[in-house]
C-alpha cells in the first residue's frame, strides 16, 4: 500500500528543487572556466576529462531544470536530479576521507565568486541527503485531490519559506568559519 501526497506538499517539493537547480546551474554556467577547475579539483576524474564533466554537469543539470519547470517527464527527471545529488556526494565524501576539505565545493559558485564558495563538510552531505528526499517527494504518488484556488495560497508561500530556509542553511554553510571564529 503507497500513502499518496497531498499535490499542495508535491508542488511544494517541485518548485524547491526547480529553485535550486535553477540557482546552481546559473551559477555553474556564469562562471563555467571557474567550474571546470572545481571539477578537476575534486581529482575525480583523469585533470584532463574535467571541461567535458563540467559540461556534462551543466547539461544534465539544465534537463533537470528543465523537466522541472515544464512538468514533462517528470519522474525522469526526478530520478535524474537524485543519481546528480548522489553522485555529487560520492565526490564530497570521497574527498573529506582524503582530508581534502578546503576545495570549493562548486554547488551554487565557484572560488573566485564569494556569494557562493564554501569548502566541503559533512554538511553538504546532509544538505544533499535532503534534496534526495525532496526528490523522493517529487517521485512519489499524489493524491487524486484536485488542486482549488485556495491551494495557490498555500504553494506559493510554502515554496518562498521552503527556498528561504533552503538557501539560509546554505548561506550558514558557506559562512561557518566566519562564525566559528565569531564565538572564540
Amino acid at each position: 500500500m503507497s500513502v499518496a501526497i497531498d499535490p499542495v506538499h508535491w508542488q511544494v517539493a517541485r518548485w524547491l528543487l526547480a529553485g535550486v537547480f535553477a540557482a546552481g546551474f546559473w551559477h555553474k554556467l556564469r562562471t563555467r572556466e571557474i567550474f571546470v577547475v572545481v571539477v578537476r579539483d575534486y581529482r575525480i576524474l583523469p585533470a584532463g576529462t574535467a571541461p567535458f564533466a563540467a559540461t556534462l554537469i551543466l547539461l544534465l543539470e539544465g534537463l533537470v531544470l528543465v523537466g522541472l519547470i515544464s512538468g514533462m517527464g517528470l519522474r525522469t527527471t526526478a530520478v535524474l536530479a537524485a543519481l546528480l545529488l548522489c553522485v555529487y556526494g560520492v565526490a564530497i565524501a570521497v574527498n573529506l576521507v582524503r582530508g581534502r576539505r578546503s576545495i570549493d565545493c562548486g554547488c551554487f559558485g565557484a572560488a573566485g565568486d564569494a556569494s557562493g564558495r564554501h569548502g566541503l563538510s559533512a554538511w553538504l552531505l546532509v544538505r544533499n541527503a535532503a534534496l534526495i528526499g525532496v526528490t523522493g517527494l517529487v517521485l512519489a504518488p499524489v493524491s487524486a485531490r484536485e488542486l482549488v484556488w485556495l491551494d495557490t495560497v498555500a504553494i506559493v508561500p510554502g515554496v518562498v519559506a521552503a527556498t528561504l530556509i533552503y538557501f539560509t542553511a546554505d548561506q550558514l554553510l558557506a559562512n561557518r568559519s566566519i562564525l566559528g571564529s565569531m564565538t572564540q
